[in-house]
């Protein structure tokens, strides 16, 4: 019976829907050959369970259709209506899986663009040690161009100011 179970609740929920009140009696539940389930009690606790139809409490034989029973039939069935859940559960995991690979992504994101304010930090001062060593370096050629300058002067002009020493020492 558990082998072919779908099958089963498919021909009885048509079985169902198809009464004049839309209820059976346990003993009454089929089989695919449309013959009598073997153990009736067991598949109707199962499509009471299975929320398809509601036993009889008083004495227990009758099986009533449920308003979700009575659902699934007119929307296709019990198989189509597994179908659809599978789907759904499907979708479902799908979308999960989106909104974790999702999250990975934006937090990916979050680290590059931590990282990269870091780079632009570490450029920014670079920049400017750059610039204060290009500013130095400046200043020091500024330096050995006067005392170049004036060095070159003296030298071309030694000989005048030694003279010049001469007469001022005697």
């Amino acid at each position: 019976m558990l082998d072919n179970l779908n099958e089963l609740i498919e021909i009885n929920l048509k079985l169902l829907y198809e009464s004049p009140d839309k209820q059976v009696w346990k003993t009454e539940l089929i089989d695919e050959n449309g013959d009598k389930v073997d153990d009736h009690n067991r598949f109707a606790k199962i499509l009471e369970e299975k929320r398809l139809v509601n036993i009889d409490r008083v004495q227990g034989f009758l099986c009533n259709l449920t308003q979700f029973g009575n659902d699934v039939f007119i929307d296709g069935g019990w198989i189509k209506y597994l179908e659809s859940e599978k789907l759904k559960l499907e979708k479902i995991e799908s979308k999960e899986f989106l909104e974790v690979e999702n999250l990975k992504l934006q937090k990916e994101s979050a680290e590059h663009s931590k990282t990269l304010r870091q780079k632009e930090d570490e450029i920014r001062n670079l920049t400017i040690h750059n610039l204060t060593l290009q500013n130095r370096q400046l200043r020091m050629y500024v330096l050995y161009s006067i005392i170049s300058f004036i060095s070159g002067a003296v030298l071309t002009n030694l000989k005048d100011i030694l003279d010049l020493w001469k007469i001022l020492t005697q």
